[in-house]
Formats: C-alpha cells, structure tokens, sequence
C-alpha cells in the first residue's frame, strides 16, 4: 500500500526538484526551500472528520430504520427483511459505516471549512520556515515554498529582505501553479516550475554573485 507521498511523487521525482532549485540558484542568490508536509491540522482537528462520518452515518442509520418500518407497514413481504434487525441497529451500522467513510482523506477534507484550511496552513509554514532556519541566511533571502497535502494549501514566504522588493501578492500565480500540479497529478513538474518561476522573480533583485554559497539544502522536505 502506497503512503500518502507516493500517491503525488514517484521516486524519481525528488531529484527533479532537487534539480530545479539548483537551477534557480545560480540565477538568483536567493535561497529557495521547498517543503511538503502530510497535514497542518492537529491529529485532534483531523479526528473531527471521524466524529462527522459517524453523526452522519447515525442519522442515515435512523432514516433508513424509519423507512423500513414504513415498507413493514404496507406488507410488504420481500422487504420484511428490513425490518428483522431489533430497531436502532440500523443506526448503529449507519454510525460504523460513516467511520469506516471518515477515514478516507477527500471526505474528512469536508469537515472543515476553506478558512479553516487557509489557516491551518499558513500557521504550519510560518511555523517550518524558522524551523528549517529559512530565516536564518546570511542577507536575509531565504524562501519557502511550502505545500501541506490534507489541506491542498501552498504558501510562500520569504525573509524580510525579499519581502521589501517582493510584497506577498507577487507568488500568488506561482501557489496556483503547484495547487493545479495537485488536482492534475502533475505535482513535481508544476513544482519545479514553480521553483523556476520564484528564481526568475528574484533575479532581477537578488542577482547571483560569482562566489554563490548555498546556505541551505536544496533537497525537498518531507514531514508528516
């Protein structure tokens, strides 16, 4: 059974974005980090899915008792099956039945609100980008590219140096881009084409000097 990175990237593609960063380096002296994560919600906001599936399955169970009943009424014998379960099973099957529904990512998704989502993934990057000491460069150029996969949010922030030149509505075409690699299955290469895009944005500003260091790693990041 795949783990939740694979279903995105195959294992060739890490080295293509690997690659990518290091193409838009020697463009730029900007530091650019990509980062994926599992999720930015807590295990106990994510569990919130589970309580919904299983409300909702309750509530279905009840209908379904309720028409049941409706069917034994009319006499209806073939149906009279319906019916055999002492009440309230159906409510508890229906309840088993949202849970198992619940653990499946696309459903939990909709327990929660695009706000919500937003947020949630903004604090997780603002929280990996001094974490991953994207703040720490040597001018003040270090970039994030950060993609958080339960709540399809991607974010960009850059240090206080580039922020200056660069406001933060300059890498919303480049968070669409990566967000369209997702609904597509095509994620390493809008990645990488995103990563190419942050450097040509920077060039003009932070152009690359001839003793280039590279301050920070440019291998994805991976964490749950």
């Amino acid at each position: 059974m795949k783990n939740w990175l694979e279903t995105v990237l195959s294992e060739g593609d890490r080295p293509k974005i690997e690659a990518a960063v290091v193409a838009a380096e020697k463009k730029t002296n900007a530091e650019i980090v990509p980062m994926i994560v599992r999720r930015s919600s807590s295990a106990v906001e994510v569990n919130r899915g589970l309580f919904g599936g299983a409300l909702v399955g309750f509530i279905v169970g009840h209908l379904v008792e309720h028409f049941a009943e409706s069917l034994n009424v009319l006499h209806l014998p073939a149906l009279t099956v319906l019916v055999a379960l002492p009440a309230s099973y159906y409510a508890i099957l229906g309840a088993i039945f949202g849970v198992v529904m619940a653990q499946f990512t696309p459903l939990k998704r909709y327990f929660f609100t695009k706000h919500e989502r937003r947020e949630a993934g903004h604090v997780r990057a603002e929280l990996e980008f001094y974490r991953q000491k994207v703040n720490a460069t040597q001018d003040g150029i270090g970039i994030l590219i950060f993609i958080s996969m339960f709540e399809r949010q991607v974010v960009v922030l850059a240090d206080e140096t580039i922020s200056k030149v660069l406001p933060e509505a300059t890498w919303n075409d480049v968070c669409q881009k990566v967000i369209l690699g997702l609904k597509n299955k095509a994620l390493a290469q809008n990645l990488a084409e995103a990563i190419s895009d942050i450097g040509r944005l920077c060039e003009p500003h932070f152009p690359a000097k001839e003793s280039n260091s590279d301050e920070l790693a440019n291998q994805l990041i991976v964490k749950d």
